[in-house]
């Protein structure tokens, strides 16, 4: 069996498949795919339009397939591929030469020759699939893995003659895999909850079209599964509820001193939140007959805030602190938290701004896939010792919270994949990234009248410092200088 194949203009491949016979002329079997429109259709809403080039061996049985992308029963978007055999109508005398059609909507029948037999290729995948999205239906059916959508799959076959040898036989497939679309643009903001955390709200929508419908989907319960990157929307929610309790708690809110406030409250500026896009469908290769996988997905967030809060009452309130405070409690009669609150201030400053972005994008195989990444800033946080009087200074020094040569601060760090061929599929083309929350720990105060410095007596043993921010980290194991593989799903 031989392939040739006529050159034709982009939008009309022809392929023909010959099959020699021992005692008569040749028989010629030939697959035609159909001509809808003068133009190839790249609208992510419509259905394609045209098929652009034909059909291509598998080197494991010789068996030519067509991968075609259509709908289940929706009138535009059903293929079809046209089908024509030439040759004698018998060979050897008395047998028929029939085409025969199986593994379709209907197995069917043609008797040779004959001409342009429209043969309709409607996808396997049920019309009310993607009716309701679910986070299950996400999960079994993940945007990404399109690919591995089963196709329908239609086997034409022609007996071929006796004396061509035992089993010689002329064959294709035409796998029709479900046109299946799609996209999604969509924000995780946080939102302050009653009490100290925060919940996650999506503003936006993912949307899937199918059969000539559309779906789409806002809710968070059924996004959550899609991408393992959420996770980052969840721990940045944590992160900031960590922050909220250290500054909104109403049992301390009335020993602030507002004398010694020089900035704004605190306050997120933007607030936490992960922005997603993703698209995702299949596409016909223009030079063979088989489809690809063309996905883009973008993941950014750029928390940052700005202004200031007094966490002297907090430190002053717990009895583990009031060491690591005795020189301010020294400088104020009756040792009271009010009195010592009026005099002193430790400031929470926050300034800057964290930016994270990571970008995948590609046709697979026709071209790579490429990234962007970039991870910069930070959004730092230290403390301030105030003091209302005069020629006094407070000094507070703190650091992370589990390694001291860390400072305080909310930062990114990320790597791009590795440059690799166009085989590997989206899912394995993974970054490296990983977001921290070093922490906030006060080691040590001290003050500093008229020349005289004033230090806290050294204990015997070390003293653990005063926790402000615990230490956290997204993936959660992941540690500062370390960034992990995120899978996409």
């Amino acid at each position: 069996m031989r392939a040739a194949a006529q050159e034709r203009p982009a939008c009309c491949g022809r392929t023909s498949f010959t099959l020699r016979c021992g005692h008569t002329e040749e028989r010629v079997y030939s697959l035609q795919l159909p001509v809808k429109t003068t133009r190839p259709n790249e609208s992510v809403e419509r259905p394609f339009q045209n098929r652009h080039y034909w059909v291509t061996p598998i080197a494991a049985d010789h068996l030519p397939v067509l991968q075609v992308i259509s709908a289940c029963d929706d009138i535009e978007g059903v293929d079809y591929v046209t089908v024509a055999a030439a040759g004698p109508p018998e060979c050897p005398p008395g047998t028929v030469n029939r085409l025969t059609v199986t593994g379709g909507p209907a197995a069917s029948t043609r008797d040779i020759p004959f001409t342009a037999w429209q043969l309709f290729t409607p996808s396997g995948l049920a019309a009310g699939t993607f009716q309701t999205l679910t986070a299950s239906l996400l999960t079994n059916l993940h945007p990404l893995k399109l690919p591995d959508l089963p196709p329908r799959v239609s086997t034409l076959s022609v007996a071929g003659c006796l004396a061509g040898g035992p089993g010689t036989a002329l064959r294709a497939s035409v796998h029709a895999f479900p046109d299946v679309r799609w996209k999604g643009d969509y924000t995780l903001r946080l939102t302050p909850s009653p009490g100290a955390g925060h919940t996650l709200s999506v503003e936006g929508e993912l949307a899937v079209t199918w059969n000539g419908g559309r779906s789409a989907t806002g809710e968070w319960n059924v996004l959550k599964p899609l991408l393992k990157w959420h996770g980052l929307a969840e721990e940045l929610g944590r992160m900031a509820s960590a922050v909220r309790a250290l500054c909104e708690d109403d049992a301390l809110s009335g020993y602030d001193s507002s004398r010694l406030q020089r900035l704004g409250s605190f306050r997120w500026n933007p607030a936490p939140s992960v922005r997603v896009h993703l698209s995702s469908r299949l596409f016909e290769q223009r030079d063979n007959g088989l489809i690809g996988h063309e996905a883009k997905l973008e993941i950014a967030s750029d928390p940052g805030a700005d202004g200031e809060h007094n966490v002297l009452p907090f430190l002053a309130s717990l009895a583990a602190n009031r060491p690591l405070l005795a020189p301010l409690r020294a400088a104020v009669p009756g040792d009271r938290l009010d009195d010592l609150c009026v005099r002193y201030g430790i400031y929470l400053v926050a300034e800057g701004q964290a930016r994270f972005r990571i970008a995948a994008a590609g046709r697979r195989p026709v071209e790579p896939w490429k990234s962007k990444h970039l991870a910069a800033d930070a959004l730092t946080l230290h403390l301030e010792g105030r003091s209302e009087c005069e020629f006094e200074t407070v000094i507070v020094e703190a650091s992370g919270d589990d390694d001291p040569a860390l400072p305080p601060a909310l930062y990114f760090e990320c790597e791009p994949p590795p440059r690799t061929g166009m085989e590997v599929r989206i899912e394995d083309f993974k970054f490296r990234a990983a977001a921290h929350l070093t922490g906030l720990a006060v080691r040590r105060v001290l003050t500093s009248a008229a020349g005289v410095l004033t230090l806290t007596t050294p204990p015997a043993e070390p003293r653990p410092p005063a926790r402000l921010l615990p230490p956290r980290s997204w993936p959660p194991k992941a540690k500062p200088g370390e960034t992990p593989e995120v899978e996409w799903c």
